[in-house]
């Protein structure tokens, strides 16, 4: 509670010359369909484009750090395995979507998606919402979803956007996107090049001493068009390419990865009578080869496809029912022999009530079959309070499933066929107290509780016994001194694990804050530190920070000069991996 007092104290004169209030924020992921943020009763924190852009950390991995409740594990620098975490769930717990695609990986090691390949290039927000939702998402969404929207066409007429950095360790970053938008129709298509020479990762008996370089191309587009009927028409998707070196852990070793990955999304959107209702179509393939000094060149594949329907409609004046059914189809495909087809089809409904104008009440319930494991049905439940338009009250309980992937049921090298799907049940509660449109204070209490966790002992997965829990608290705040914006967050993470080694790897207390200040007319200074204590496992606190200028050289023409790990810190996220040192990037982003 340190640091909320501060914050309060600090945000404290604001509110009594602040007669309005911006609760206009609108998220996606937490309702099925577009809801104000203060009427939300589950946990949800926006990432901006101009978070992104803002930030002096500088990727998509590192801005999530600055996040409550959020742990990155990046083996090294740009381009190296890196997953997150929400709440201490890990990676293979947390559902990710991109533009509606689930990205997850149905051929790695867990279902779970790797994040060292996503550049900020062409995204235009990214919804974080924690707590059990299998009741909205299906399996793989214990722990929360991470919701990434592309950039979208929002200016009428034609525009264009390019970026353009070059640093350290021989860096190189380029994009171009263009967007056009009419009265009917949009379309956005983004291009992007990501490079670098890489650095050292690995220590110890293990290491080569080798860089490890990385380069990746990606695609994405995404547009629609609404006829005169009213009927809408669209589609999301995107293309990747990637080659990259990394460090194996085992006795000296060289190894590369090269991967490609696309997914596409097409829908239609159209009322009947008091139902609006939405179709849609996802393929996702995701192919990863790797070639190693020690054992050879070895692969996965893995695809999904997926049909969903989704109807909306209002049941009087204060309910909504949106109702719906999907089926997928998921295959993971190894170079060892391995083919596994897996289908999973569900049923769900979410009811929202709002009995005065002040409360909001959410109830979700969702049944799958899969037919590796059968039925399993998981539910949500959430409250929103606003006693006073400066104020709201949130609380959220659910329950979630996350099945074993035919990796940890098959792989020929530790793979267990009699594994059963975990188990898990979540609440929060949390209160947020507005101070004007710029100004907050927020605290979360958060409690996660977990059965039949699959963990890798010795040389095999099994299933660990026994009740594994996570309770702690988040705090964040924003506020401004005269002309110096700050944000701040802090997370406590308590955790009780049954004699697994994974489920604790996440820092007991972790500390974010940014700030930034215009120092001339032009010009925008901007800091950022990031600290990590009572590791687990025996690892190091850390404590990194950041610094940027951003300088205006003309309308919508920025440069910039960003530095990273700016006092040169040795650290790791990741045990045995170092992470990068002191780096220094410069750039220039136009808008036209």
């Amino acid at each position: 509670m340190k640091l909320l007092l501060p914050l309060a104290l600090a945000a404290a004169p604001l509110a009594a010359g602040a007669q309005s209030f911006d609760l206009g924020e609108i998220v996606v992921s937490p309702n099925l369909e577009p809801t104000a943020v203060n009427k939300v009763g589950a946990t949800v924190d926006v990432v901006t484009a101009q978070d992104l852009q803002d930030a002096t950390q500088g990727s998509v991995v590192n801005a999530l750090a600055y996040q409550p409740g959020i742990t990155i594990t990046p083996k090294g620098g740009v381009g190296q395995q890196a997953y997150v975490s929400v709440r201490g769930a890990p990676s293979y717990d947390v559902a990710v979507l991109v533009d509606g695609i689930d990205v997850t990986d149905p051929s790695g090691t867990q279902v779970a998606f790797d994040f060292g390949h996503l550049s900020t290039a062409g995204i235009q927000s990214i919804e974080i919402l924690k707590g059990s939702q299998s009741a909205l998402y299906g399996s793989s969404a214990v722990g929360g979803v991470i919701d990434i929207t592309s950039r979208h066409a929002t200016e009428a007429g034609v525009h264009y956007y390019t970026a353009a950095e070059v640093g350290t360790y021989g860096t190189a970053n380029l994009s171009f996107a263009t967007t056009v938008k009419t009265k009917d129709s949009d379309l956005a298509v983004t291009l992007s090049h990501a490079g670098t020479d890489g650095t050292v990762g690995l220590t110890g008996s293990s290491a080569n001493g080798q860089k490890d370089g990385y380069w990746s191309n990606r695609m994405s587009a995404n547009g629609s068009h609404t006829f005169a009927n009213g009927v809408k028409l669209g589609f999301a998707g995107f293309a990747e390419a990637n080659h990259g070196e990394y460090d194996p852990a085992a006795p000296p070793a060289t190894a590369t990865q090269k991967g490609d990955t696309g997914g596409l999304r097409v829908y239609a959107e159209f009322t009947t009578g008091a139902v609006k209702n939405t179709i849609s179509a996802t393929t996702y393939r995701i192919n990863r080869v790797y070639d190693t000094s020690n054992f050879g060149a070895y692969g996965f594949t893995g695809t999904r496809q997926k049909l969903s329907y989704q109807g909306a409609v209002s049941l009087g004046a204060k309910s909504r029912l949106v109702f719906g059914a999907d089926t997928a189809r998921e295959t993971y495909v190894d170079t060892f022999g391995t083919a596994i087809t897996r289908h999973i089809a569900g049923v769900f409904s979410e009811l929202s009530y709002s009995p005065t104008d002040k409360v909001d009440l959410t109830a979700s319930l969702r049944d799958d079959h899969q037919s590796a494991f059968g039925n399993a049905v998981t539910g949500r439940l959430s409250a929103a309070w606003r006693p006073q338009s400066d104020l709201t009250l949130r609380a959220s309980a659910g329950t979630g499933i996350r099945a074993p992937s035919p990796f940890e049921l098959y792989y020929p090298y530790g793979g267990n066929a009699n594994l059963t799907p975990e188990k898990s049940k979540s609440f929060d509660f949390g209160v947020e107290k507005r101070f004007g449109p710029d100004s907050y204070i927020r605290a979360t209490a958060f409690w996660l509780q977990a059965h039949n966790l699959i963990d890798y002992v010795g040389s095999n997965y099994i299933q660990v016994p026994g009740t594994s829990r996570r309770q702690g608290l988040e705090l964040e705040g924003a506020t401004t001194f005269g002309t110096v914006s700050v944000k701040a967050a802090y997370t406590y993470t308590d955790s009780a694990a049954s004699a697994t080694t994974s489920w604790a790897a996440v820092p007991r207390h972790t500390i974010a804050l940014t700030a930034s200040t215009p120092l001339t007319a032009k010009l925008t200074g901007s800091v950022s530190a990031l600290a990590g204590l009572s590791r687990p496992n025996g690892m190091a606190n850390y404590a990194v920070a950041g610094a940027g200028l951003d300088y205006k050289v003309a309308n919508r023409v920025t440069a910039y000069v960003r530095l990273e790990n700016l006092f040169n810190a040795r650290y790791q996220l990741v045990q045995n991996y170092d992470m990068p040192g002191r780096a220094i990037y410069v750039g220039l982003r136009a808008d036209f």
